[in-house]
């Protein structure tokens, strides 16, 4: 990690460093850091229970992964957001169980074909957060940027960053996630992190507007029953009177 000690509302990383000591070039599993043939597991102790992390929403399906060569001498780094599935906004100190499966291959050889060795790595962590620790105001700023950048990926890091810690001041920013169909994913995350009036009626529409069955729309569903706020019982009724085939809208429904 960065550091041991971070403000609240500040985002929190795991870095993973790979590096190749070897004589020859490796080929290395290449996935998305979220989504479940990553390799990766990380619980931290504020989690219900054990759980690795997932794509959006932890929907099983199929993966796209590939490869990547990792030259002698060389290293790679993937960092994972622990915001973004942890509930680690409250002052206190986390630890965090971390582990690795990394399958690798040399170069010479077919990587999608034969077998593949599986480097494993487990590890403990511990961070605090705390309530003296003050983060620069500024300090949101060039996560806002990149929600311009020319790189794809590095919009929707910026997208799935903001929506995790959700700063209030980007409240305005935030709201427009549902208008954006690349980063429309992370609308839900995002108002329901703000938990304000605005942001929760923001959530209620889009529950409203998008197809049912999608992501946005069932993590929306869901999130407005986790509020435990009774005026959206109507529109999850009414969600789950419609789409009766899909079982977590009625389950929001009953919540």
């Amino acid at each position: 990690m960065e550091k041991s000690t971070f403000a609240p509302g500040e985002p929190v990383f795991l870095y993973f460093e790979v590096t190749n000591d070897g004589p020859k070039s490796v080929n290395l599993l290449q996935a998305d850091p979220y989504s479940f043939c990553s390799g990766y597991q990380v619980s931290v102790s504020s989690d219900p229970g054990l759980r690795s992390l997932c794509g959006p929403g932890g929907i099983a399906g199929s993966c796209l992964s590939s490869k990547v060569a990792l030259q002698p001498g060389k290293k790679r780094i993937e960092r994972i957001l622990l915001n973004f599935e942890h509930n680690i906004s409250a002052p206190s100190d986390y630890e965090v169980d971390a582990v690795r499966h990394l399958d690798h291959l040399g170069t010479d050889v077919d990587y999608f074909k034969a077998t593949k060795d599986t480097l494993e790595v487990r590890t403990k962590l511990n961070f605090r957060v705390d309530q003296n620790t003050e983060s620069n105001p500024m300090a949101f700023q060039p996560w806002v940027n990149q929600l311009k950048s020319t790189d794809p990926e590095k919009r929707r890091e910026a997208a799935r960053t903001l929506a995790s810690v959700a700063p209030p001041s980007l409240e305005n920013t935030l709201l427009t996630f549902a208008d954006n169909p690349e980063i429309r994913q992370f609308a839900p995350l995002a108002f329901y992190r703000l938990n304000t009036p605005r942001s929760m009626a923001a959530m209620a529409d889009l529950l409203r507007k998008a197809e049912p069955g999608t992501f946005e729309h069932i993590k929306s569903a869901d999130y407005l029953a986790e509020s435990g706020d009774q005026q959206w019982f109507p529109l999850l009724r009414e969600v789950a009177q419609k789409n009766a085939n899909i079982s977590s809208y009625v389950d929001d429904a009953a919540e």
